[in-house]
């Protein structure tokens, strides 16, 4: 009991010491502790209790207490900032640098030393000199004008040399004397003398031609020497001139050959009037007293006529036999609706009458009976024939895109019941293939889309029944031997290079223009001022497009077309370019 009563007592001890600790404090005057409780008068001395109460430090004070002045720390110091040139130092004074405390605003100032590069007053050029032909200038040496230090010493300027100018002629050369000409510099002044050689060529005096001959019609002739006057050399031969032979004229007819007597001609020099005689043969054809036709027999409708016989009035000679004329049979005029059939020469009759004389349908008509004019059906539809213009299905072609207005074709070609059609315009503008890569026709992104959106979109279900399905066969490139790759079976398509060039005679056929909606699609188009840039492109070509072939490239990054002048290039462009027209193209099933 006793034990435990001393562990409470010790514990109770422990538990004042530590109160005490944290609520006394110290008596500066008697040094004892004094409990918090009995307030800031010590019970020992009477001594009162300080507390600081203190001021934040200063630039240049430490934090200090307002009632006893003790302080606690260090003035932590001004906090400069980069400071400002209040005066810039030159080559003769020093400046002045303003720097401020960013904490209390107090401001000192700092010299900045002589600066020899800040010349003020400017500076100038001594000792400069120009260069003359013969003799080294000097660009001078360039000092400070206000403290007159040398800031960089000058650099030497070479001689420019003699500048001669085309020279003079004092006495020209001869061929037989040498010549002097005089060159004058044009900067100085100088000059300096040049010999001219003997001029072979210049012969004083001129030259002479001697023992010159002129040709004849029958004789040689000569175009002679040629002497020099001055110093009598044979400067050149001559040539001999060859005989030039009569020169014939077109001749006079003194007496005209007929069937029984030869003619005669004569011929004239036109150089020396000689003449000659030529024999003319005996004319068959020249009958004096011109011809008669004997034995002429009309032909009837049942018997056989005679053309007659041609006879030579003047010679009596059987010229030329007659031929049998058949007998013209009957000329009979159709039967009409009320009439049997007729001859119209004769008046023959054969039959009875027919009725109604049906004549087939054409274009513009329908069936129609020739005597009475009566119809029947419908007149029949117009062919189709290469060249022609169609109009089929539907595309936008306004900038709008909003219309739907009849695409025209160009018929290129007829196979039987079937028809090749090429758009007239650019349609749109797309690229060959969306990625740039490796690609030939059967693979495509352009066959998929000719295939499947513009084909719903341009055609009815109708008119799509009426374009076949067609085996196309993709050839090699025929100038870079690319693979063109396997035949596809296709509805829409490009032309190949091929057919490009075997369907249009010319390149201005091959040209096209574009509708204003495949240009607000992006597709390239020649303008007035692409003429004044390319020496190639004519006024005619304005409004033009590139327009893509099915056919590969040099290489299958590339595929072919046809240029804005109608040039089918087989080196082609990237796949992937998407200012490019379409010009799709299609079989068309007549029939249906």
């Amino acid at each position: 009991m006793k034990r435990c009563i001393g562990i409470v007592l010790l514990l109770a001890l422990v538990f004042a010491l530590s109160v005490n600790a944290e609520t006394a404090w110290e008596c500066v005057v008697c040094h004892r502790r004094v409990q918090a409780s009995l307030g800031d008068t010590c019970p020992y001395c009477g001594a009162t209790r300080h507390v600081h109460t203190w001021q934040d430090a200063t630039c240049t004070k430490p934090k200090t207490c307002t009632g006893c002045g003790a302080t606690e720390g260090e003035a932590p110091g001004h906090q400069w900032d980069e400071g400002t040139v209040v005066q810039a130092a030159t080559c003769q004074t020093m400046g002045i640098k303003s720097y401020t405390c960013t904490v209390c605003g107090t401001t000192r100032d700092e010299r900045i030393p002589k600066d020899m590069g800040n010349h003020t007053g400017g500076t100038e050029i001594k000792d400069r000199s120009d260069a003359t032909c013969a003799a080294d200038g000097y660009t001078g040496d360039t000092y400070c004008k206000s403290c007159g230090g040398l800031i960089r010493k000058g650099n030497a300027i070479p001689a420019t040399g003699h500048q001669w100018d085309q020279g003079t002629v004092l006495s020209e050369a001869t061929c037989q004397m040498v010549g002097a000409k005089r060159y004058m510099c044009t900067i100085c002044g100088a000059t300096r003398l040049e010999e001219i050689p003997e001029d072979p060529a210049n012969h004083v005096g001129g030259t002479e031609i001697k023992g010159k001959l002129d040709a004849t019609c029958t004789t040689d002739g000569y175009t002679g020497d040629t002497y020099c006057k001055g110093c009598g050399r044979l400067i050149r031969k001559g040539n001999a001139i060859p005989a030039a032979g009569h020169q014939w004229n077109q001749g006079a007819v003194l007496s005209e050959a007929t069937c029984q007597m030869i003619g005669a001609k004569s011929y004239t020099c036109t150089i020396c009037g000689t003449t000659r005689l030529e024999e003319i043969p005996k004319d068959s054809a020249n009958h004096a007293g011109e011809t008669e036709i004997r034995g002429k027999l009309d032909a009837t409708c049942t018997t056989d006529g005679y053309t007659g016989d041609t006879y030579c009035k003047g010679c009596g000679e059987l010229i030329n036999k007659g031929n049998a004329i058949p007998a013209l049979g009957h000329s009979w005029q159709e039967a009409t609706c009320t009439q049997p059939k007729a001859c119209s020469r004769c008046g023959t009759t054969e039959g009875t009458a027919l009725g109604h004389s049906w004549q087939d349908a054409t274009y513009t008509a329908p069936k129609t009976c020739a005597r009475c004019g009566a119809t029947e059906g419908e007149p029949l539809e117009m062919p189709v024939k290469v060249g022609d213009v169609i109009t089929f299905g539907h595309y936008p072609q306004t900038a709008s895109g909003t219309d739907s207005t009849p695409i025209e074709w160009i018929i290129l070609d007829r196979d039987g019941n079937r028809a090749l059609l090429l758009s007239k315009y650019g349609l749109d503008a797309k690229p060959y293939n969306n990625d740039f890569i490796g690609i030939t026709w059967e693979q495509c992104s352009l066959r998929k889309w000719l295939n499947g959106e513009f084909l719903n979109q341009a055609f009815s279900s109708e008119e799509q029944a009426k374009i076949a399905e067609t085996t196309i066969n993709n050839p090699v490139n025929p100038e870079w031997g690319t693979d063109g790759g396997n035949a596809t079976a296709d509805r829409v398509f490009l032309l190949s290079i091929d057919e490009a060039n075997r369907y249009f005679k010319t390149d201005d056929d091959r040209t096209a223009k574009l509708t204003p909606y495949a240009v607000k699609k992006g597709a390239a188009v020649v303008t007035a001022e692409d003429i004044g840039k390319h020496d190639y492109f004519l006024p005619k070509h304005v409004g033009n497009c590139y327009w893509w072939l099915r056919s590969p490239g040099n290489e299958h990054l590339a595929a072919a077309y046809v240029s804005s002048i109608g040039v089918v290039l087989n080196f082609g462009y990237a796949v992937s370019n998407d200012d490019f027209a379409v010009r799709p193209a299609f079989w068309l099933n007549l029939e249906s």
